[in-house]
């Protein structure tokens, strides 16, 4: 069955707003570790470079990026959800692009993170983010866990609950914070997991 827009765009609001938090968080080891990615390059799909930020990726094969103007109305349904919170402690999200596999069974979001003017350091920042998953999500069980990846210091959220497994990424390119969401439905997970691997491997800073 072939989703129509309307719910394509309903169901990535409902998925990116429903993972923000956690019910339960695993200790996180307190050594950056690096992580090694292994890469399929055929599970790969479309190239991203996005060169005022410097950064580059690929989404994972047969995940196709939305039309401009889906992203736009979702971008914009989230902005009216976010200004409905009075609580300023919150980071505002910028839709940069959107990767979705067929059926929404999956997704890949990718956004620029804007902190509140308080955090006037990356680790406050980073700080403010794994506090806001903390307190948000009301169901589902969390891993956070900071590792470097090609050489990317990232902090990494692993949310699980019955119907999804989201990886939410956070790293810093040029002075920008980047937000990468992988969400992929239970029923697919193993299917595509190795593809998602793949993808975060891709990931470089220029």
């Amino acid at each position: 069955m072939i989703y129509s827009n309307k719910t394509i765009i309903i169901l990535i609001i409902i998925g990116f707003i429903s993972l923000q938090g956690c019910q339960q968080e695993r200790k996180a080891q307190s050594k950056i570790q690096t992580m090694t990615f292994t890469i399929n390059t055929d599970l790969l799909g479309d190239s991203l470079f996005l060169e005022d930020i410097g950064l580059s990726l690929r989404a994972p094969k047969n995940w196709l990026r939305l039309p401009d103007s889906l992203q736009t109305i979702i971008e914009s349904r989230l902005s009216a959800l976010t200004k409905k919170e009075t609580n300023d402690s919150l980071q505002k999200v910028h839709l940069l692009s959107i990767y979705s596999l067929s059926n929404n069974e999956a997704n890949m979001i990718l956004s620029r993170i804007e902190f509140p003017q308080q955090d006037s350091s990356d680790t406050l920042r980073i700080q403010r983010f794994k506090k806001n998953i903390k307190e948000q999500v009301k169901t589902g069980e969390v891993g956070i866990a900071d590792f470097i990846a090609n050489g990317i210091p990232m902090t990494q959220c692993l949310i699980r609950t019955p119907q999804t497994t989201t990886f939410k990424l956070l790293y810093k390119a040029k002075n920008s914070f980047i937000q990468c969401d992988y969400i992929i439905a239970t029923n697919v997970f193993q299917r595509e997991i190795r593809a998602v691997e793949s993808s975060i491997g891709s990931t470089q800073l220029h």
